[in-house]
């Protein structure tokens, strides 16, 4: 009688001549006259092998101990077990199932992630990788850095969601621009417009508008780009509203001259514009032809 390996034998029960394919057992009589178990089974006293478990390629004595491991399977060596490589995870079957983009590791499904490794801007929040502040998700692993105008954005780098608290921006739509009285410095920082400007462009100095109403100041924004305070009053330089000047004594100037104080012909400025006048104010507190 023949081993219970063998299909037929001769001289010896062992000896076998053709095998029991059917039984998970391959030919080997040409070289051992033998009839050893198929790939991915194993010997387990009887004629049929038993299959190894899906994460072996090959096993012995038990369906776990892992002789060999398939890399076509994405699964690596490890003792006597072949788990998933990294970026890979167990899904019930032979080959591993591969982890979302946003997963260094995952478990269970591709996008429960275990780790979001140190090189991709990503941190592990309740199972998944998202990116850190001041990256977006452009669905590749590494995360892309935002515009430096934007503290958040998404979908792409110049698609603001909130702006750089620090650099004074405001949110408009989806940019992150410098607001009223703040002007475009180029350094990703917008810069305060001087104290006398509305608004102003360019420059923090140069005003694109005033703010006349209540502030005492004239509009020059178009002629001089400036909004210097009206006669009578000066520049604090602490507030936009210019201040009345107390050594003024408030009296109806001759009209020779612009401003005066303590007596009507005692000239603080002269008007010389289409007046002919020259301004010895400076000398003589005069503005004479």
């Amino acid at each position: 009688m023949c081993s219970l390996t063998c299909k037929n034998c001769q001289t010896t029960p062992t000896t076998c001549i053709d095998c029991w394919i059917i039984n998970n057992r391959y030919d080997n009589t040409a070289v051992n006259s033998d009839c050893p178990c198929s790939p991915g089974y194993y010997e387990v006293g009887v004629a049929v092998c038993a299959s190894c478990d899906r994460s072996c390629a090959t096993c012995v004595n038990s369906a776990t101990n892992c002789l060999s491991c398939s890399a076509a399977n994405q699964r690596l060596t490890l003792g006597n077990s072949c788990p998933c490589k990294a970026g890979y995870f167990d899904n019930g079957a032979a080959l591993c199932g591969q982890c979302d983009y946003t997963c260094a590791q995952c478990t269970s499904t591709s996008t429960t992630c275990t780790n979001c490794g140190t090189i991709y801007f990503r941190s592990l929040n309740l199972a998944s990788c998202t990116c850190y502040a001041g990256y977006f998700d452009n669905l590749v692993s590494v995360c892309a850095q935002c515009d430096s105008k934007c503290r958040t954005c998404s979908g792409s780098a110049t698609t603001c969601l909130s702006c750089v608290a620090s650099s004074f921006r405001v949110l408009v739509g989806s940019a992150c621009v410098c607001p009223p009285g703040y002007v475009e410095l180029g350094l990703d920082q917008c810069g305060i417009c001087d104290v006398s400007c509305a608004t102003c462009t360019g420059s923090v100095t140069t005003c694109s508008t005033c703010t006349t109403v209540g502030t005492y100041r004239i509009d020059n924004s178009l002629a001089s780009s400036s909004c210097p305070c009206s006669a009578g009053y000066f520049d604090t330089r602490s507030s936009i509203i210019c201040k009345r000047n107390l050594y003024l004594i408030i009296i109806a100037c001759d009209n020779s001259c612009l401003t005066c104080s303590g007596t009507a012909t005692m000239c603080l400025s002269c008007l010389t514009l289409n007046t002919h006048r020259i301004d010895n104010s400076g000398t003589t507190f005069s503005c004479p032809c």
